[in-house]
């Protein structure tokens, strides 16, 4: 009876992942059959217009090309563990959030990035083998050393750009009458002069901690908006639609800070910015431990949170990122459990671990959409251009052929009154 019950286990776990294998090759087939279709049709455009292409129209083909090649990274991440990204609004904890849910310091704390990458956290990587990928798609796997060098290179050319474009701006600005002209000065001066890196993602090696063995951690820029380029706000869209899963962080000592109704339009503001979703998003109550040890403020604190955020996570979990990374440090199982790392990690695996295979096919769902969504909003202005362009051109046609009838009309009469004069004048043979 026991060897029967133990075959229909094997049977079982065998069956389902197969079938886990046969979802995974079809949605990685249905998401490259997208990113395909945007390449004939970059083509046909291209081919279409042989070497008559405008700036717009480039601008246009550029995006319907890119748009190509994130999908086609969002099917290759089909076969990587679980994409589970940290996301914040601000410096709240989040890289020491992510350093003890990795069990090391791999994230840097207290730095906020500029040039716009997200990096990432896996198990499946050798061990000193760091792996960059650029938003061309293309590929180079480095030393960590040589790795941080690239990064620290990218980062001094984006300082350099924005020097030079703040530099530009104090020349200029004064000799600008309206504040639309200074606007359109400064818009025209980030488009051409803002350095935008061409890496898109890090892969860094670990090892150590249990939870690599099914996630990848996601670590993102924060959605501080006046902290970020243009550039940088641009792209939280593009990275959020990579996301299987996001541990999003809220700051526990902002609740009595600011209103309910300031704290949900921050939150709104930065959802929108990421596409809205939130029926994939576990919420942190970071910096716990500030608030103090008294249940009763405790309860207060999460009450209030689950008050004001309720409806936008499926769950909220109090938590200190400064004692769960001591407590990871030190081996104190004590110290882990009051820090909140343990219900974090349970309600990872509740809300993720055992959704994973339909978080993820629901994720890369939306994901294609959101990615297609950007495209066609570029498309579509450029549409829009076009027509006004076109329009713009019918109303120039008619008034130059109607100053070209004018020109007619008034010449016909002057030549009408010299043949007359000339008549006058006994001059007939004309």
């Amino acid at each position: 009876m026991r060897q029967a019950a133990e075959y229909a286990v094997e049977f079982y776990t065998h069956l389902s992942e197969r079938i886990e294998a046969i979802e995974r090759m079809s949605l990685k087939k249905d998401i490259r059959d997208r990113a395909n279709r945007l390449m004939k049709l970059d083509g046909a455009i291209t081919e279409r217009c042989e070497d008559k292409i405008g700036t717009m129209l480039a601008d246009a083909l550029d995006t319907i090309w890119q748009t190509a090649v994130k999908i086609n990274q969002m099917a290759d991440s089909v076969d990587q563990p679980f994409m589970l990204f940290v996301v914040d609004m601000g410096k709240y904890g989040k890289s020491t959030l992510i350093n003890s849910l990795v069990g090391s310091r791999v994230a840097d704390m207290g730095v906020l990035p500029k040039t716009w990458k997200i990096d990432i956290f896996t198990a499946t990587r050798p061990q000193g083998s760091v792996l960059i990928k650029e938003r061309s798609g293309r590929e180079r796997q480095v030393s960590v050393e040589a790795a941080k060098e690239i990064l620290a290179q990218e980062e001094k050319k984006y300082e350099e750009s924005r020097a030079f474009i703040n530099s530009e701006l104090k020349k200029n600005l004064s000799r600008l009458e309206t504040v639309e002209q200074k606007m359109e000065f400064r818009r025209l001066l980030f488009k051409r002069h803002l350095y935008e890196s061409p890496i898109s993602e890090v892969h860094w090696p670990c090892s150590g901690s249990r939870l690599l063995d099914k996630f990848n951690i996601i670590d993102t820029p924060g959605l501080f908006q006046e902290l970020l380029s243009e550039g940088i706000q641009a792209s939280l869209r593009d990275y959020y639609h990579k996301a299987d899963g996001v541990l999003w962080l809220l700051d526990a000592t902002k609740n009595s800070a600011k209103t309910p109704r300031e704290m949900l339009d921050e939150l709104d503001k930065a959802l929108n910015e990421v596409g809205g979703r939130t029926d994939n998003i576990v919420a942190v109550l970071n910096r716990m431990d500030v608030i103090g040890d008294e249940p009763e403020v405790r309860k207060k604190v999460l009450d209030e949170a689950y008050w004001i955020f309720g409806g936008c996570f499926r769950q909220i979990v109090p938590f200190s990122a400064r004692l769960a990374l001591e407590a990871v440090e030190k081996g104190d199982s004590d110290l882990k459990k009051i820090s909140g790392l343990d219900d974090l990690l349970q309600a990872i695996d509740t809300h993720f671990s055992s959704r994973a295979i339909r978080l993820r096919k629901e994720s890369k769902v939306v994901g294609v959409k959101g990615y297609l969504k950007d495209a066609a909003i570029v498309c579509n202005q450029y549409c829009m251009r076009l027509e006004y362009d076109e329009g713009r051109r019918e109303d120039l046609q008619q008034e130059l052929t109607g100053k070209i009838y004018d020109f007619r009309d008034k010449f016909a009469k002057q030549a009408k009154d010299l043949l007359g004069t000339y008549r006058g004048n006994g001059i007939t043979k004309y």
